[in-house]
Order: C-alpha cells, then structure tokens, then sequence
C-alpha cells in the first residue's frame, strides 16, 4: 500500500475511534488483516483504542497481545480501557509489566486506585512516584486526594502547596471533597476561597454545595447555588441533584416543594438524577404521595426513551423508589404495593436493564421483605445474595423483628450485628428491647448489662422534634424541658380517653421496663413523637382542610407509637405524617 492510501486508512480508522463506529472499524480491520501491510505499531495501538473505546476489551487485549513491539502508548491505551471499566486487577498487571512508565501510566492507575477505593495502593506508588523522582501534574495529586477515605487531607494539601500542584483547580476540588466528607467544612470552604474566582468551575461550586447538603447545614448549601447562579455558571443535573439533597438533609418540604416548581419551569424535572433527587426528597419528608406522582410522571417518559430508542439510566431512580417503598413499609395501605412494586423494580434492574443490585438494593429489599413481616423471603435473600448483608441490612432486619415481635430471627440479626460491630448500641437496645416486649426481663437485663460491660452507650438518644412558625420544639421520652409541657401532658391524657373509647388499646409490648399498669401507660404515652404530635394539634387548627403535621424523629417510631398517631389523626381529622431523619 502506498503512503497516499496508508494516510486514509489511518484517518479512516481515527474517524472510527472518534465516534466508536465498531461495524466500520471492524472492517478496517478486516481490510488491515487481508492486506499486504506490514505489522505496524502505530496502527495496532489505534486499533487498541478503537476496541477500547467500544467496551470490547477481549479484542481490545488481542490487537495488543499482537503487538510485534509495544511501546508505552500501547500500554497505555489498554491501561485506561481496564481503569475505565473498573477491572483494577487487570489494570495493575498490565502496569506491572510497562518497562518505562510516564506520566499517563501513573496517573492512569493511580486514578483506578481511587475509583476502587484503595486509598493504601495510591498512596504506596504516589510515594514511589516521589522517591524516584518521576513528574508529577494536577492530575496525579488530584488522583491520590481523591483516594483517601478518611484521614491525610492535611498532608497532600501541604504536599500540593509545595510542589506548586495547588495551582490546579483539580487539586484544589479534590481537597474541598475529601475535607468535605471528613466534616472539615471550615477546611473545605478555605481551599474553595483560596482558588482565584476566575478559575473557580462548576465542580467547585457542586463540591461545595454538596459538601454543606450531606452534613445537613442545607442552608449554606443553598447559599451556595444562589451565589453560583449569579455569577453565570451553568446549571448542570449534578448541581440540581445536589441542591435537592440539601433540602432532604434539612427535611425543608416547603422549600423542596418550591425548587420542584423552578425544575418544572426550566424543564429540568424529568432528568432521572433529579427525578430520584425528587423522590429521595418527598419520600423522607413523609410526603409519600408526592413521591410517587413524581416516579410516575418519570415511568411515563422513560418508557417513551425506551419506545425512542434514546438512552436511559435508572439505577438512580430504582434506588430512590426501593428506598422509598422500604420507608414506607409500615403502611397498612401500602403493603400490596411495595411488596409487588419494589420486587418488580428490584429485578428490572437486571433483567431490563443489565444492571447488578449491588449491596445497597439488597440492604433496601431486606428492609422492605422484613417490614412488611415477609420473613421467610427476606431469609432467603440474606442466604442466597452474593455478599453479606452488613450491619445495614441486618440493622434493617433486627428493626423489623422488633416491629413484628420475631425474636427468634431477631437474635440472629443482632448477633450478626455484633459480630461486624461490637460497639454497635443499636444492636443491644433492640435486643433489649425485643425480650421486654416478650416479657424476659432477665434476658433483657443480660442485653444491658452486655453493653454496660463493654462500654458502649447510646450515641443519640431518641427525639422528635416539630417546626412551629419558624421554631423548632424538641421532644424526648418523659419531656419536662418544654415551657408547656404540663399543657402537653394535660391534652394527651383527655387524647388517650378519646382514642380508647374509638377503640385504642395500649400495646404492653413496647414497655422497657417492669412496670405496672398504670405507670407503664404514662410512660407510653410520654413518648417523644405522642408529644410532639400533641403540641402540633394544639397549635393548629384541626378539621377538613387544615394542613398536614410533620413529626421528624431521628429514630425509628415504635408500634405503640404508629398506632397511636391514627388514631390521633382520625380523631382531629389531620393528616398526620412522621418521617426517620
């Protein structure tokens, strides 16, 4: 082959890795292979690429096995195929036998490293990188700050100072993360201050509102994207989404309900990043309806994508609604629906979709199965999924077999629990509480002289709290804070005459402690969420129309408690609704 048709088959074939035309470098291919061309490295890497680029990494490994003599751009090219692709082991083998690493051979697998959470790989080879002198850029520190999980912020962010790397707003966005997720936010704000404002990006800006969104300081959050709006950065879905999570960490309905409003208007709403930010927000502010109106709203356009042929991600959204229906497992009216609904979303995930539930659907699928008293199923699925369960699924387990008084599996669950957590106070006071409701009183003093005797305490007592004219009014168990809570205590007792003579019957199993009769129904009665509910009805007006009550609790609601509450809300004629925070 001449030079002049050599040039084309090489711009052909780069035409082909530029917009991933397999069929058409496919028969470059063919064509290469038929012809009298010699062996050519240059033409053998981009056929590396191409194959890479396509996600066929077999082929992409032949083309590169065939290889006469590899140089370090052949490498390379596969390199980011397995980095990209998550499959680090094959990525570190192949790193291992480069002769001559550079630069993009570091950076490479240094980023795969941090996309599969191996904080100790990328810190050993960025410390080799530095005893033998290799080059470094932005992207290799941003790499290895990216990596750490919980500790060494401080130390690369004197690092980047002093190799001149802080120059690099990438750096500089991987610090205010990794500050960020260890709860140094006056660090994080301090990096995002230091970055000249000219050279500020859009993943500045979301690092920092996500950063205030997670540790639930959601107006700063806020203040944030209102600063970046003004300043004409584009708004992208990542942003949204992190907005919406600032109102779900805040439990700010009332403002969620109003960002929704801007979504619709610019169009945003149907995104299916912001469709599940939608569905995370209502569903954990207790406005379930809403949830679900804005899933369905979004089925209706995915179905059209698919019907279009267009491109369609739901791992989000099937997160948001497993997640959701698993929340609102202990709605009598709901039963029907999440067990069907949430199976059916849980297996469209592989089935129509080709993706693999990972630990978190799992953990949701347990929570959903055991709160809706399906113990045999979600049995089942601990001993037939792929991985363990973890303290979260079998958290979600132990809570369900204290709803439903199943202490034979729950002394499993919370067995479980202490053996990957030992310091877990979740697990013994639910133990506990599970042989009080079954009146063992001696095994629930063993539950509390365990923990005792190991030194874990309960980190966050119980507490519910509701938001009346801009104020915030706390409740715990047996409340005397409250400047009213003798008028509290006073409108629950004629409540508790009111519910029994509707039919309510005070369930003996929630008692903690060996009470009698009497004492142990004031003690119920006492509890944060009955007082919290009690103030909200006594500050509003009840009736047909009034505005719902949002009760938060940042722990879960017992069933004395659940049951209690309809019959406060048929009584007053209220919506009433609790959400866990």
């Amino acid at each position: 082959m001449s030079i002049a048709p050599l040039l084309r088959f090489r711009r052909l074939l780069k035409s082909c890795i530029a917009t991933r035309d397999l069929a058409g470098g496919r028969t470059l291919h063919s064509l290469y292979l038929k012809s009298f061309i010699p062996p050519e490295t240059y033409i053998h890497n981009h056929f590396v690429l191409l194959y890479s680029r396509c996600r066929h990494l077999n082929h992409a490994r032949q083309m590169f096995d065939d290889i006469p003599h590899p140089n370090v751009f052949s490498y390379n090219a596969l390199l980011a195929a397995y980095a990209h692709e998550s499959q680090t082991h094959l990525a570190i083998d192949l790193f291992a036998r480069i002769p001559d690493p550079d630069l993009v051979s570091y950076n490479t697998i240094l980023s795969a490293y941090a996309a599969g959470g191996r904080t100790s790989d990328a810190l050993t080879l960025f410390a080799r990188m530095r005893c033998l002198g290799s080059d470094m850029d932005g992207f290799t520190l941003s790499s290895v700050v990216s990596s750490l999980a919980h500790t060494g912020a401080e130390q690369l962010h004197a690092t980047a100072i002093t190799t001149g790397l802080y120059v690099y707003v990438s750096v500089s966005n991987s610090l205010i993360c990794c500050y960020s997720r260890t709860g140094l936010l006056t660090e994080a704000e301090h990096v995002f201050d230091e970055i000249p404002a000219e050279f500020r990006d859009e993943i500045s800006w979301n690092c920092m509102i996500v950063a205030y969104g997670q540790h639930r300081q959601g107006q700063k959050a806020l203040s944030f994207f209102q600063d970046m709006v003004r300043r004409g950065f584009t708004i992208d879905m990542y942003t949204l989404a992190s907005v919406l999570t600032a109102f779900t960490t805040v439990k700010n309905l009332p403002g969620g309900e109003q960002f929704h409003s801007f979504l619709i208007k610019s169009a945003f709403e149907k995104n299916s990043h912001v469709g599940s930010g939608l569905i995370d927000l209502y569903s954990k502010c207790g406005s379930i309806l809403d949830a679900k109106k804005v899933f369905d709203g979004g089925q209706q356009l995915h179905s059209l994508a698919i019907k279009l042929e267009f491109p369609t991600d739901l791992v989000s959204v099937n997160n948001a609604l497993i997640a959701m229906y698993s929340k609102c497992g202990n709605l009598k009216e709901a039963d029907k629906l999440f067990s069907d609904e949430g199976w059916r979303h849980f297996n469209s995930m592989k089935a129509d979709h080709g993706m693999e539930p990972g630990e978190e659907h799992y953990s949701c699928m347990i929570n959903l199965l055991a709160r809706a008293g399906e113990f045999s199923q979600a049995e089942k699925m601990i001993d037939t999924m792929p991985f363990d369960p973890g303290t979260v699924g079998w958290a979600a387990l132990l809570g369900a077999c204290r709803t439903h008084g199943n202490l034979e599996l729950g002394t499993r669950a919370a067995g479980k629990m202490l053996e990957l957590d030992p310091s877990n106070a979740s697990a013994y006071v639910m133990m506990a509480n599970m042989h009080a409701s079954s009146g063992n009183w001696e095994e629930m003093a063993k539950s509390r002289r365990l923990m005792r005797d190991r030194g874990v305490r309960k980190k966050n007592p119980g507490c519910s709290w509701i938001e009346m004219g801009r104020r915030v009014h706390v409740f715990v168990a047996d409340d005397v804070s409250h400047p009213r809570i003798r008028e509290i205590h006073a409108f629950l007792e004629e409540m508790m005459e009111k519910m029994k003579r509707e039919g309510y019957v005070v369930d003996a199993r929630w008692w903690t402690a060996r009470d009698d009769v009497g004492e142990g129904e004031v003690r119920l009665r006492h509890h944060s969420e009955k007082l919290a509910v009690a103030f909200g009805l006594m500050e509003t007006t009840s009736g047909v129309g009034a505005p719902p009550i949002l009760v938060m609790k940042n722990l879960r609601i017992c069933g004395d408690c659940h049951n209690a509450i309809k019959f406060m809300s048929k009584i007053a004629v209220r919506e009433i609704t609790r959400s866990l925070f």
